[in-house]
């Protein structure tokens, strides 16, 4: 008797594609010699001060972050990082298992693999964002939902509904899927539920989010303006609405980047090719012949034909339920577009009671009755209702007025179930191709931050990362001048400054030969032993605002980078590799500068200096000038040649404690 064949070999194949990518790019990001960015370092700061909201952002991310840094024991950027790989690794895993049950179990190794080596992930792999989070709470609610669709019971109701609030909890633009839904229904059936499955599933929404809801009533609708603002002609279409063509035009090239320029050509395609069907069914939709007789197995189109089983049959043909239950080949060749376990005839019902054969053994799943079988959902019209709407609605925006090149991310992560199938049907070779590319980039990318310090496209040319660069040094410096001036604070106006200052400050770095050894007695950045106690201040700086553990005495990074030893002007940045100069003499407070009016980030909204009586505190800031009635000293300028700063000069005085007594909240 020939063995018996695993019922899932796709399961173990998208595993070692999963755990191949991802093992290769936690190497990556552990050789990441980039400082976090400005929105990283923010995100990051949310998680000390836990809430069900922040300034412009749910709360998710905030609370992933400090989880991940607690366990770690280190706020280094390459545990702030690390979640995103896991998290696109999860979504991945997930994405296989939609192809698996409702495509083809041979497609599911492919989509994984595409969705990792989208540039867009590869880039949201290494950098944390409110993208990478959303991501696997979408996947996992289109699951979900899916399985509501061929009568999952409640379980998957309310898991579809959490799973939605969740993303919603990772970044507002989780509400399109929410929105979409609801022409998705109206134009495909088949993905009609229940009106009980449906109200379990949004009464499960409508929990996930009251906390952030709650918030934002409490706090004056913080988060909503601010995501408002970033529509800014919704405030006043008639003044701030214009035709900005440029604009469109920068943002639809961006698509073909961020998505692939053959996966967004072919996702184009799908949805207006000529002889596309409806309700979102493909060419790949497995029907019954139409002179087979009633109770035959359907047939797949002669160009849908992919088996996966290495002795199917070449050109599949109708033949007689009951002889396909005998038949080995038949029940171990599905074609692509074709679950092995989902057959369809002319007489067999639309949609079986729950979970009628997700109950079965798994070799029996393959051998079930047709009448048994679940229904095949129209998947691809329920992906094209998903993402090409999102992307018409940004382009909109980004008409109006303008549209950064991630925000239509959330219709990308239904996308590759639409075509990657698609491809590897009609144009295998362009799929290849575009993996190829993709995977090129995926490579590229890693390489590129750990030569970030010194990576330039010419010798006179910029450095070509530098907006990731230079973040950690203007800290470094901005808290050695305050520690040599009779000050008691640091107070700044820059979001991009405020950031890295609050994560130098605020951080706890030990070192690398530290982490290894369990060494308790070593300095770390928030000891401040011999200090003025600062635990009751925003942030408090001291002399071991150090880079990532990356950045260490065996590991050169920007600290190393020329011109960081200061000058006759400028005091010398410490070696973080030595004990010695990093072991703080004293704290200093970090505040931001209180300002009227609407907060304009998160920093003047939680930490605006309040003002301090007999007290001189450093200012620094863009302006040429101290505020007008203050009581202020120029105390040098730090204007770096290359980084983040660079033709960014920063400006110091120091002023009176009092300067913003008419302001401060």
């Amino acid at each position: 008797m020939t063995p018996h064949r695993p019922s899932a070999p796709w399961a173990g194949r998208c595993a070692w594609v999963i755990g191949a990518i991802l093992l290769l790019r936690l190497v990556g990001l552990w050789l990441d010699r980039t400082d976090l960015y400005v929105d990283e370092a923010q995100y990051w700061l949310w998680g000390q001060d836990l809430a069900f909201g922040y300034y412009s952002k749910p709360p998710m991310i905030g609370w992933l972050l400090r989880a991940v840094t607690d366990l770690a024991g280190s706020d280094a950027a390459f545990w702030v990082r690390l979640p995103a790989i896991a998290l696109h690794g999860v979504t991945a895993a997930l994405l296989a298992a939609i192809t698996a049950r409702h495509i083809a179990p041979r497609a599911a190794p492919w989509v994984a693999a595409a969705y990792l080596t989208l540039p867009l992930v590869t880039v949201g792999s290494y950098m944390i964002s409110t993208d990478s989070v959303m991501f696997p709470f979408l996947a996992l609610a289109l699951l979900a939902w899916l399985r509501l669709a061929e009568g999952g019971g409640r379980r998957w109701a309310l898991t579809a509904g959490l799973a939605l609030g969740g993303g919603v909890m990772s970044k507002y633009a989780a509400v399109y899927y929410l929105i979409l839904l609801l022409p998705a229904l109206v134009f495909i059936p088949a993905i009609r539920v229940p009106w009980r499955r449906a109200a379990l599933a949004l009464l499960g929404f409508a929990l996930a989010i009251a906390p952030n809801v709650a918030w934002n009533i409490a706090n004056g609708l913080t988060t909503l303006r601010h995501t408002l603002d970033n529509a800014d002609w919704v405030n006043d279409p008639a003044a701030k609405a214009t035709l900005n063509f440029a604009g469109l035009a920068e943002f639809a090239a961006a698509q073909f980047v961020v998505f692939g320029p053959a996966f967004l050509g072919a996702l184009l395609w799908l949805a207006v090719r000529p002889n596309a069907r409806r309700n979102g069914q493909s060419d790949t939709h497995v029907t019954a012949r139409p002179d087979a007789a009633p109770g035959t197995h359907a047939t797949a189109h002669p160009e849908a034909h992919l088996a996966t089983h290495p002795d199917a049959q070449p050109k599949p043909r109708a033949h007689p339920g009951p002889s396909a239950q005998s038949d080995p080949r038949a029940q171990s060749a599905p074609h692509l577009g074709q679950h092995s376990g989902q057959h369809t005839t002319q007489n067999a019902p639309q949609r079986p009671g729950p979970n009628a054969v997700a109950s079965l053994p798994a070799e029996a799943r393959h051998s079930t009755p047709v009448a048994s079988r679940p229904a095949r959902l129209p998947l691809r019209g329920v992906v094209l209702w998903l993402s090409l709407p999102i992307i018409a609605l940004v382009c909109v925006q980004a008409l109006l007025n303008q549209a950064y090149a991630n925000w239509a991310a959330a219709a990308y992560v239904a996308a590759p179930l639409a075509v990657v199938p698609w491809l590897l049907l009609r144009a295998r070779w362009l799929l290849v191709a575009s993996l190829v590319l993709h995977g090129s980039f995926a490579v590229v990318v890693p390489v590129a931050a750990h030569y970030a310090p010194t990576l330039r496209l010419g010798a006179d040319a910029p450095l070509l990362m530098a907006r990731w660069l230079g973040r950690a040094e203007m800290s470094a410096t901005i808290t050695a001048r305050a520690r040599a001036l009779p000050v008691s604070a640091i107070v700044a106006d820059d979001r991009d400054v405020l950031a890295d200052l609050f994560y130098r400050a605020r951080g706890d770095f030990p070192r690398a030969a530290d982490r290894f050894t369990g060494s308790a007695d070593a300095p770390g950045p928030s000891d401040t032993s011999g200090s003025a106690d600062a635990t009751d201040t925003p942030g408090s700086a001291d002399a071991t605002d150090t880079p990532s553990p990356s950045n260490n005495a065996d590991t050169p990074g920007p600290f190393n980078t020329p011109g960081a030893q200061g000058s006759a002007d400028t005091p010398a940045i410490p070696d973080p590799s030595d004990r010695a100069a990093t072991q703080p003499a004293r704290a200093l407070p970090v505040w931001a500068e209180p300002e009227r009016g609407r907060a304009p980030n998160h920093y003047v909204q939680s930490f605006p200096y309040p003002g301090a009586a007999d007290s001189r505190v450093l200012l620094v800031t863009r302006s040429k000038r101290a505020p007008n009635g203050c009581d202020a000293t120029a105390a040098g300028v730090i204007d770096p040649d290359e980084g983040a700063y660079a033709k960014r000069t920063m400006r110091l005085f120091v002023v009176d404690g009092t300067c913003w007594d008419g302001i401060a909240r």
